[in-house]
């Protein structure tokens, strides 16, 4: 069977099963809204690219479906890349041109502030805060504000200290000046080797009423069997709040050439991997990470690019070995991309997507009342349910595992409908019925 009829015939599968698991929420759990705003229906994503102008203009062209969101990356210090155009060796960024020629797409922003949270705290760089704020309230569309991205990073040197009172700072600015489309997206790096100085990554957080939106970043989890996702995931949990995936990329593979390279810096001879390998060995866990936590991932950032032809990244690699990770290049690849993105549960531009987001029809969250000390075990049982519920693009070499017939799912659609009459739920019923309608 080729992996498009298994995509087809895992579709149903999937929704069957989908609809069981909401279903479940409206029977069993408290599904309590999560708090933080412009989030997307209940069961649904966000899908952002980045994290260039070429890189997102190439697989906007390639690709032939506009994504819900484009990132970008400036500096405060000079607003540098904000409506003008820089290069700092990792591709040019510029916001301003993402805002004109993406008119129908959210902004993923992120803000480097190396060496300069003393000059925000001590209120030198209030005249860029208060000018990046009038720009992008200007703009009036979402705009996702990572402010000091990767907080946790050994890279960017922060201290948690002085990052909390910086980020602070920029959120009661935000707030002041009626900014609403602004949201203020704490994140961290995620990273299997930890954060800075061994500290935990929750030393950096500013406090529940400064951050709308909670952010990580997801490489390379295969190097601790996911356990600093997971982590991160488990926080999360305990805030009630939406979750950012605002950095992600299957590095260290070469989707073009199709290698892998298990070395950081690339010491090591490249694997031969074939497209389908390379699907099940880092996309297929990616998306099966979205899917079970999808009541607290309201977006993903995928950043596809070719690493290896940027300045910053290239050999000898001292930023480490990224490789190519545009999924067009592999036809395998892009094919299953497509197929995923394209399906149920993922939003691409639209002319309504961001008044759909401002009026967040369908926010909530099925275990965000989880407290701290029964998350871990709740993120184990709800794997299992994710894994279920996961279309075959996830792993495409399971063409005959886990399915629902098309006709046990016709048996279902009428219970299950039945079920969230008598629940009430207004959204959820409308959900239903689009599912069963072959419209989600």
């Amino acid at each position: 069977m080729s992996h498009k009829d298994t995509l087809f015939s895992k579709y149903f599968g999937m929704n069957a099963k989908r609809l069981m698991l909401l279903t479940f929420c409206s029977i069993a759990l408290p599904c309590v809204a999560l708090t933080g705003a412009y989030q997307p229906p209940d069961g649904e994503k966000i899908l952002i690219v980045g994290q260039d102008t070429i890189s997102i203009d190439a697989y906007n062209d390639s690709i032939g479906i506009t994504p819900g969101g484009v990132t970008t990356y400036i500096n405060l210090s000079d607003l540098s890349g904000l409506i003008t155009q820089v290069d700092n060796g990792g591709g040019p960024n510029n916001a301003g041109y993402l805002q004109a020629n993406y008119p129908n797409s959210v902004h993923a922003m992120a803000v480097y502030l190396v060496n300069q949270l003393d000059g925000v705290n001590s209120g030198f760089y209030d005249g860029e805060m208060d000018e990046l704020i009038r720009i992008l309230a200007s703009w009036e569309r979402p705009i996702f504000l990572r402010w000091g991205y990767e907080a946790d990073g050994a890279w960017n040197g922060y201290d948690p200290e002085a990052y909390r009172l910086a980020f602070r700072r920029m959120a009661n600015k935000v707030k002041a000046a009626g900014a609403t489309n602004i949201v203020m997206v704490w994140q961290v790096a995620s990273y299997c080797g930890g954060s800075l100085g061994g500290r935990s990554f929750q030393d950096w957080y500013p406090g529940d009423e400064y951050v709308d939106w909670l952010g990580m970043s997801y490489f390379t989890p295969q190097d601790c069997n996911n356990t600093a996702v997971d982590s991160f995931i488990d926080f999360a949990r305990t805030k009630q709040k939406p979750v950012l995936i605002a950095e992600s990329a299957s590095q260290r593979y070469d989707l073009e050439q199709g290698t892998y390279n298990a070395s950081a810096q690339r010491t090591l001879a490249d694997q031969n991997k074939t497209g389908e390998q390379i699907w099940n060995e880092w996309f297929a866990n990616y998306f099966n990470f979205i899917e079970r936590n999808d009541d607290l991932i309201k977006a993903v950032a995928y950043i596809n690019a070719d690493w290896d032809s940027q300045a910053l990244w290239k050999a000898p690699y001292p930023e480490g070995y990224w490789g190519d990770t545009r999924v067009q290049t592999n036809n395998y690849i892009r094919d299953l991309w497509v197929a995923e993105i394209n399906g149920e549960g993922w939003l691409n531009a639209s002319a309504g997507l961001f008044e759909l987001l401002k009026n967040g029809e369908g926010v909530g969250s099925s275990s965000s009342s989880i407290d701290s000390s029964s998350s871990s075990a709740d993120a184990d049982s709800s794997s299992s349910i994710g894994s279920s519920t996961s279309s075959s693009a996830r792993q495409s070499s399971s063409a005959s595992s886990g399915g629902v017939s098309l006709g046990s799912a016709d048996k279902l659609l009428p219970w299950l409908l039945f079920v969230a009459v008598l629940r009430g739920g207004a959204i959820r019923r409308t959900r239903l019925l689009q599912l069963a309608k072959g419209r989600a």
